[in-house]
């Protein structure tokens, strides 16, 4: 009986060894999986590229919420004769500002284009590659990146700033109408980077609706697929 525990015992040490060895080794070997805002199907010859837009901050949700309240809301109490309502005045900037942003969000659906053989499907139409004189990377502010001519690439920073005029406009402002444009400008712009090519002397949004680093490893793989 002693030999037989033994032998239980040992076999049980043993196990529980090799165990814990699978399991370290299994964590040191782990592979983080690398996220991407993009898939890409290949058929055929041609490469169908989805992505998805970013979502904008939430000083979006934040800046609309105050400007339902001083703007909307007056009126529409107005009008219902509910302007002793306080109830009226906590449910109704809260259901409109939701229902803004659900708007908002639904329009910022994935979206489809592709590269193919000898051309760039995009917006139902097909654009040939022997047409498409650049790609190029464009920011907020209108600046352009990884400008691509002809297989050869550079970078290029020029421009007018968008955010500058709506920012400006609301310097007449009040100080909490100012700060709630700056607040708006600002969450829109993170997620306003888009990727661009002049076709002929015509410019065609490849993807928009993109924020950091996005736009920049969508653009490498649409470089590489070009290629």
């Amino acid at each position: 009986m002693v030999y037989i525990y033994k032998i239980i015992k040992y076999g049980f040490y043993t196990l529980t060894n090799t165990a814990i060895i699978l399991i370290k080794t299994a964590i040191i070997n782990k592979t983080t999986k690398a996220n991407y805002n993009f898939e890409v199907n290949q058929v055929g010859d041609d490469y169908h590229i989805t992505y998805s837009k970013d979502k904008f901050g939430a000083g979006l949700g934040c800046g609309i919420f105050f400007l339902v309240t001083i703007g909307i809301v007056p009126a529409l109490s107005y009008m219902l004769g509910t302007t002793d309502s306080v109830a009226f005045w906590i449910v109704a900037p809260i259901t409109l500002t939701i229902l803004i942003m659900y708007l908002i969000k639904k329009s910022r659906k994935d979206k489809t284009f592709t590269i193919g053989k000898d051309f760039i499907g995009a917006h139902g139409n097909n654009y040939a590659k022997a047409d498409i004189k650049k790609i190029y990377i464009k920011d907020p502010k209108g600046n352009l990146h990884r400008t691509t001519n002809n297989g050869g690439s550079g970078f290029i920073i020029g421009g007018s700033g968008m955010g500058a005029v709506a920012v400006g406009a609301a310097s007449v402002a009040s100080p909490g109408a100012r700060a709630t444009s700056e607040i708006m400008n600002s969450a829109i712009h993170k997620a306003s980077y888009k990727i661009e090519f002049l076709y002929g002397n015509k410019k065609v949004a490849l993807a928009t609706g993109l924020s950091e680093n996005n736009p920049f490893v969508l653009f490498d793989k649409v470089i590489k697929l070009l290629n």
